[in-house]
């Protein structure tokens, strides 16, 4: 063991060892370890050379826990001698909120031909709330801010998300569409002035993954959340809110209609809210992150995809050293063939013969299930 720490990431006290090993307690382990008075698990897929420092920190969004040391990568992803796991599995945390109101509320309107306009948000998440190589975000709950002035009449709620466009690309097409409604709500008529609030999502189960854009701003890696509304009368409107980066302050207007004249068929545009602090829209946002990239997130010794690593793998662990490479797999977890570095059952990012000795281990320790997360 290079080094011992006793953390607590919001689910309750554990001892995180890091040192020489590629497993503990009979999982695979590159490193580092958490061991939670029953058993052992690893943290994500590990480090490349042994930790020096453990430590426990609030940053904000959630306990979050920092490894330091003389390692170049965690998993696949290069990070120098300083990584941080935050939103660990089973832990959503809260990574996107302003709720800091202004006097101002925004409705989106309808087309020429009355549809509904839908507004878009873009939901930038700072960099330092992401782990390290994570480009997928599944959100578990959102909340929305909607302001209502007496007297407003009843309206539907109807909520959207988006990806943003991979690469650095020009504000009007930086929204992916098509876009898709995750939930919709109904606002009945009232003769108070104030916020009312909709939330979509009970935090027990996520809503919807969508992919995070970490080009479109520098520092940021972000997806987009819409609202429209069916009652065009502008006494129901998105609440502003004033938030802290220079670089959110602009919102999107969708339109079946199409009436921009930029050009005449367009159905999107950019607009800015403009002020000091910048405005945005009320929202919350509960999530974790996780990575697309199979290489950097798998379940070591289950090779047919069924979440357990039993003697139904073993003739797939043999076809993997036969296959000797990726490149002579197959990855199709809807025929029971589960990614290649399953495999890798030792931690070392290879699938060979020394690998035998700890998968023949994963099977006699009966590990709990794992899921590989899907490309």
């Amino acid at each position: 063991m290079t080094v011992l720490a006793t953390l607590d990431d919001g689910s309750g006290p554990a001892l995180y060892a890091g040192g020489f090993f590629t497993s503990a307690g009979g999982q695979a382990a590159t490193r580092i370890a958490r061991w939670n008075g029953t058993a052992w698990s690893p943290l994500h897929t590990g480090v490349n050379q042994p930790p020096e420092a453990l430590a426990l920190f609030e940053d904000g969004i959630g306990p979050a826990i920092y490894v330091g040391g003389s390692f170049q990568i965690t998993g696949m992803i290069a990070a120098s001698r300083l990584a941080r796991w935050g939103c660990l599995p089973g832990s959503p945390a809260t990574l996107y909120s302003n709720t800091n109101e202004t006097t101002f509320r925004f409705h989106p309107g309808n087309g020429v031909q009355g549809t509904p306009r839908v507004a878009f948000d873009d939901v930038m998440i700072p960099d330092a709330r992401i782990n390290p190589g994570d480009d997928m975000l599944e959100v578990w709950r959102v909340t929305y801010g909607i302001f209502r002035a007496n007297p407003a009449p009843a309206t539907n709620a109807n909520l959207y998300y988006a990806s943003m466009s991979t690469g650095t690309v020009p504000p009007d097409t930086a929204l992916d569409v098509p876009f898709e409604t995750f939930d919709s709500g109904l606002f009945p008529a009232t003769g108070t002035t104030g916020l009312w609030l909709i939330t979509s999502g009970d935090g027990n189960e996520p809503l919807f993954t969508v992919p995070l854009n970490s080009t479109h701003s520098a520092g940021y890696h972000g997806f987009m959340l819409g609202l429209s509304l069916d009652n065009p009368n502008t006494n129901n409107g998105w609440r502003i809110t004033q938030g802290p980066d220079a670089n959110i302050n602009g919102y999107w207007i969708y339109d079946v209609d199409g009436p921009f004249a930029d050009p005449p068929t367009a159905v999107e545009r950019h607009f800015w809210f403009g002020g000091t602090p910048p405005g945005m829209f009320y929202l919350t946002v509960v999530g974790r992150t996780f990575t697309s990239d199979v290489a950097a997130q798998y379940c070591p010794g289950d090779m047919n995809c069924d979440e357990l690593v039993n003697f139904a793998d073993i003739s797939l662990f043999i076809a993997a050293l036969k296959a000797g490479s990726p490149d002579n797999w197959t990855y199709d977890p809807a025929a029971g063939v589960c990614a290649y570095l399953n495999g890798d059952t030792n931690g070392d990012e290879l699938v060979n013969f020394a690998d035998i000795s700890s998968f023949i281990a994963q099977i006699k320790a009966n590990p709990e299930p794992c899921t590989t997360v899907l490309p």
